[in-house]
């Protein structure tokens, strides 16, 4: 999705994007990748081992990761400025049922 519509410049990496993307999955949650697909992993791993050291490690492990994604979302303010504020407003962090009701809310009244 970055490459399609994020305006990537040629030969350069997939995250150089230029344009916010807030289409397709990024319409759902704003941190698919770094905030909502590690928080499952770890959360599964919790689930799977279900001891107490991969409950602590992987709590630990989700803390860093949602904090990680304020930071991200500072980066995103000061790339794309009001244009980000707005999506933020619109699209969750990295909750996909939420945001998944959002999209269908913003679907079904548009």
């Amino acid at each position: 999705i970055f490459r399609r519509k994020g305006k990537v410049p040629k030969g350069k990496s997939y995250i150089k994007t230029t344009a916010l993307v807030d289409s397709g999955l990024y319409a759902i949650v704003r941190h698919p990748q770094n905030g909502t697909t590690w928080l499952l992993i770890n959360f599964g791993i919790i689930l799977i081992t279900r001891h107490w050291t991969s409950l602590v490690l992987g709590l630990f492990s989700m803390i860093l990761v949602y904090a990680d994604t304020f930071k991200e979302d500072q980066r995103c303010i000061e790339k794309f400025g009001e244009e980000y504020q707005r999506y933020m407003e619109r699209v969750p962090r990295v909750n996909p049922l939420s945001g998944l009701v959002r999209w269908v809310v913003r679907r079904t009244s548009a």
